[in-house]
């Protein structure tokens, strides 16, 4: 179903938007502002699965939940969290023949968010991230933001669905090997790397790494340039303006142009404006500069990796045509 574009149309769709993303501001500017991020956890996977329908948006923001709270649970154990994302490889892997690897994907790269970040829900310090009370309290916060989406997204943005061409070629092989790829991520990082932004290999391998090469190598392109221009742009405004509200304001702002570069624009304005709206909201100007210099190298770094495992798959496929 094609995006309309009459002025009714696209004024429910901005419409539709600013409701979505009205829990966040809310937030924001209340005293679970620490929080806002886990809500943005759920907000972010639940939009962008509506472009395969409401039923599976809803899915999604049950499934993001879910995700969530088993990762935060295993992310004290570099070994389980690994196994838990080799799980998620091979659901990424499987969402392909449906022409579901969109939300997969991004349910999962919140899943590494989880157990590799184990970020911390404000009220509840006294508790480990792992801890049940800890990873249930950042579950809520999840479906929260990710059911409202839903909700909404089935009032105002119910013609926002934009079936995927499903694809069905090596996805056994792909699976296997984005398994291994994603495990032994999972364990360096949890082991051996310090530092919270260390997911964002897992995140760009999941966003990059597809059964497609071109389409891995013009993603890692873009994503890698999106994550720069948008870490560098939200750095600049971080450190400039020294009224957090008004920084938090213009994430806001720029998580409004998040989504219509979604549905709109190449991927490439996507990640930047993403980028900038995570870096806007998220860190603080004493850690904005180390922030967004990790995450770029890290991404960068995932990206690489992603390319050369796309063009090693690329060899085998055309040597051993009949690999599952």
């Amino acid at each position: 179903m094609a995006l309309k574009t009459d002025s009714a149309s696209i004024g429910r769709y901005l419409l539709g938007i600013a409701l979505c993303l009205a829990p966040l501001v809310l937030t924001l500017f209340s005293s679970f502002r620490a929080d806002t991020a886990f809500l943005y956890v759920g907000f972010l996977p639940t939009f962008v699965s509506l472009a395969a329908g409401v039923r599976v948006a809803f899915a999604v923001a049950f499934g993001t939940a879910a995700a969530v709270f088993v990762g935060l649970l295993v992310s004290s154990n570099a070994l389980l969290a690994a196994l838990f994302m080799a799980m998620f490889a091979v659901i990424v892997a499987w969402s392909y023949s449906r022409g579901w690897q969109v939300p997969a994907t991004y349910v999962a790269t919140q899943a590494a968010l989880a157990a590799v970040a184990a970020p911390h829900v404000s009220g509840l310090t006294d508790q480990p991230a792992h801890a049940l009370p800890a990873a249930a309290a950042a579950a809520g916060f999840v479906l929260a933001g990710g059911l409202w989406v839903a909700i909404v997204g089935a009032i105002f943005l119910r013609d926002m669905e934009m079936p995927t061409k499903p694809y069905r070629e090596h996805l056994v092989t792909f699976a296997a090997v984005l398994a291994v790829l994603l495990a032994v991520e999972t364990y360096i990082s949890m082991r051996w790397v310090p530092g919270a932004h260390v997911w964002w290999v897992l995140l760009t391998t999941l966003i990059v790494l597809t059964p497609d090469l071109r389409h891995s190598v013009r993603r890692a392109v873009e994503r890698a340039g999106g994550t720069v221009l948008g870490a560098i742009a939200a750095s600049v405004l971080v450190m400039a303006v020294s009224d957090r509200r008004v920084v938090l304001g213009l994430g806001v702002l720029a998580a409004v142009l998040t989504c219509i570069a979604f549905l709109r624009a190449p991927y490439w304005v996507f990640a930047t404006t993403l980028t900038f709206t995570l870096v806007a909201l998220t860190i603080p100007a004493a850690q904005v500069m180390t922030g967004s210099a990790e995450r770029i190298g890290y991404t960068i770094v995932a990206a690489v990796i992603s390319v050369g495992v796309a063009i090693g798959l690329r060899r085998l496929f055309t040597a051993h045509p009949e690999l599952p």
